[in-house]
């Protein structure tokens, strides 16, 4: 997995945003299958805010439980899937405020030196 994702989201491809599942206002890792190419259990869920495809902010994630049918029933993935969603509101109302951007030439997430994120 590790591969798949410096070589399908390094410089070479991009954070394309096919490669990533939305899971409310975040994103996940890693895509649905027929993006990864590879066989893989569908169990790890990493999230993530992609902004660019260029700029992703990596949040946190685990093991999904093989008895749990979503993120928010596994008692090991569920906190991290309602902090990264927490992080990602944050992050996009800094975006709408002024104090968190992503640079012209989209490769950089930019931000005011004094900024603190609000959650």
């Amino acid at each position: 997995m590790l591969g798949w994702l410096t070589d399908r989201l390094g410089e070479r491809h991009g954070a394309k945003d096919k490669y990533f599942r939305h899971e409310g206002t975040a994103q996940a890792l890693p895509p649905e299958a027929r993006f990864l190419e590879m066989e893989y259990e569908k169990n790890l869920r990493l999230y993530c805010l992609r902004l660019s495809d260029h700029v992703v902010v990596l949040f946190n994630g685990g093991i999904k439980t093989k008895g749990a049918a979503t993120a928010q029933e596994c008692q090991i993935v569920r906190p991290h899937f309602y902090r990264a969603n927490q992080l990602a509101k944050a992050i996009d109302a800094a975006i709408r405020n002024g104090d968190v951007r992503v640079s012209a030439d989209l490769k950089k997430l930019e931000y005011n030196p004094d900024f603190e994120l609000e959650l």
